[in-house]
């Protein structure tokens, strides 16, 4: 299986920057060990997108390590695409997510 591209939708870039504005004031640095995990964790999906746990509507969600964060997405296979739909914090009601859609 080839690679995918993954690409943010506006609403996950908006969460990648609530995110790590939150670590970075709570204890500088953080932010930053917080976006090179997602980045990790995005390599990861671009590189197994089929691996994660298939949640609702044909969405993905796959967990991060280091972080109570998941990575919600859904998979084009004609254009190899993985569209990233969020980045929600796990206490976060998912039902967020669905509101996008």
């Amino acid at each position: 299986m080839s690679q995918f591209e993954y690409v943010l939708l506006d609403s996950a870039e908006d969460d990648l920057d609530e995110t790590f504005i939150w670590y970075e004031l709570h204890k500088q640095g953080l932010g930053v060990e917080f976006i090179l995990e997602v980045e990790k964790t995005f390599l990861r999906i671009s590189q197994f997108p089929l691996a994660a746990e298939k949640n609702f509507e044909n969405t993905f969600r796959l967990v991060m390590r280091k972080f109570p964060y998941s990575i919600y997405y859904r998979i084009d296979l004609t254009t190899f695409h993985v569209h990233i739909l969020g980045v929600l914090h796990h206490k976060r009601n998912p039902k967020t997510l669905k509101d996008r859609m």
